[in-house]
């Protein structure tokens, strides 16, 4: 069977002026590989059917163009959000629906979507003819099979928790390797690739979707992960790296592990992760550091003791984030709006630790209420939210504290111009710097233009 796997265009170009702060979800200049896709590719040809991977956001599709490159599958697999988003995904999925839309008019073929948003909004996906819900792994080709023998009434499949060890390498070679690209400054922005050590979360963050698209934590196995890399560095000469696991040093031995499996083999590649404050002290950040580790995500959220101990998130944030810096590294530290028993007071603190500790990459975007997360029913709790729509949870996006929507957008343009300052002073500072952050701004605006 001849199978397409369709990753749509999900560049969208920044708004000149922000006048809500929703409009931080509404821009997206990302271009990383879709590993799912290229896994389940791998897995299909496996079974023996003739697949390809159409990366639209990659080679700046429009809908013409996917069309001419799918029209002749008899099954395209859309995915509806890039893996590394699936605990984020934001609730604005229209290009998707567009795609999908266009796609039913326009071909005769049979069409599958993966991915989050038919796992939290199946009702959204009705032009579709099936959607996985969940890990699609195990049970795409499940469905994919039922429909090659005998006529498939079932619409909605749950995916089922794969073994991480028995999945396939992704087949990298069929996507346009050299189109994939960092979005960091401070490391080599092509080669770039990423990939995840272990899916899951063991932690239950009241705003975070990590927990229900991966139902289980799983780790792969060093070998599995080595021999990715191995493949990643020697053949596609990757020199920039993002190891996109929710808790890298989650599991402390595992990440001394690589951290040491990469210095040994002599891989000058720089690379960044993501990881809780809680899971880091002085000698794992100097660790990292060593093994080129050149940025850390530290989930901060918010700075007050109260709120931290409400998300789950306590731990001494200016220690961390100054320990990280001490290390050479850049730590990127997100922020949120709008979470229950926030104050004023509480963003305000958020500014000035963002100019104290000089800050430079991290976000401040309003909390969404996913469906399915403790937040979600805690809005309905409340009365807040009403159902669980899409728009519903869009219309409450930071609406769960007493600082009003007009203060969020107030503080939300403190910060840019902060992160602005912080910026210019680094490029006057750094001429090599300012170049990078020229060449960066250049590409982003051919991207878009």
């Amino acid at each position: 069977m001849k199978i397409a796997l369709l990753l749509p265009n999900m560049r969208k170009s920044r708004p000149k002026q922000i006048t809500d702060t929703s409009e931080v979800f509404k821009y997206s200049d990302r271009v990383w590989q879709p590993i799912m896709l290229a896994t389940l590719d791998a897995i299909l040809e496996q079974k023996g059917h003739k697949t390809e991977i159409v990366d639209a956001t990659a080679l700046n599709y429009n809908l013409y163009d996917i069309l001419d490159a799918v029209k002749y599958s008899e099954i395209i697999v859309v995915q509806s959000r890039r893996m590394d988003y699936y605990a984020s995904a934001d609730p604005n999925f229209q290009y998707v629906l567009d795609t999908i839309n266009f796609l039913k008019e326009n071909t005769a073929s049979k069409i599958i979507v993966i991915g989050p948003y038919p796992t939290y909004y199946p009702s959204y996906f009705t032009q579709a003819d099936y959607l996985v819900t969940y890990e699609p792994e195990i049970t795409l080709p499940k469905l994919i099979r039922k429909k090659e023998t005998e006529n498939c009434s079932r619409r909605i499949w749950n995916g089922d928790p794969p073994d991480l060890n028995k999945l396939p390498h992704p087949n990298f070679h069929k996507l346009p390797m050299s189109k994939y690209e960092s979005e960091s400054i401070d490391m080599p922005r092509k080669p770039f690739a990423w990939l995840t050590t272990a899916r899951g979360c063991t932690f239950k963050c009241m705003f975070c979707l990590a927990g229900r698209i991966f139902q289980t934590y799983r780790e792969r196995s060093l070998d599995l992960v080595f021999e990715e890399l191995t493949i990643l560095v020697e053949k596609y000469k990757i020199k920039s790296f993002m190891f996109m696991d929710y808790n890298f040093t989650y599991n402390r031995k595992r990440a001394v592990n690589i951290c040491k499996g990469i210095i040994e083999r002599g891989w000058d590649f720089k690379w960044t992760c993501e990881t809780r404050g809680d899971l880091l002290d002085k000698t794992m950040i100097k660790l990292l550091a060593k093994a080129g580790c050149v940025g850390l995500g530290v989930g901060v959220e918010n700075l007050s003791s109260s709120v931290q101990k409400d998300i789950k998130k306590q731990f001494d944030v200016y220690e961390v984030v100054r320990l990280i810096k001490k290390a050479g590294i850049e730590p990127s530290c997100p922020l949120l709006m709008g979470l229950p028993n926030e104050t004023l007071e509480d963003l305000e603190n958020a500014l000035k630790f963002t100019e104290d500790l000089k800050i430079q990459h991290g976000g401040l975007k309003p909390v969404i209420p996913y469906v399915g997360t403790p937040l979600h029913r805690y809005g309905k709790k409340q009365g807040i939210i009403k159902n669980d729509t899409s728009e519903e949870v869009k219309r409450n996006m930071g609406a769960f504290s007493e600082v009003s929507k007009e203060q969020q957008l107030q503080i939300l343009h403190k910060f840019l111009k902060i992160r602005r300052k912080l910026l210019y002073k680094k490029m006057l500072v750094h001429p090599r710097f300012a170049l990078k952050v020229l060449k960066h701004k250049l590409r982003r605006t051919k991207w878009f233009s």
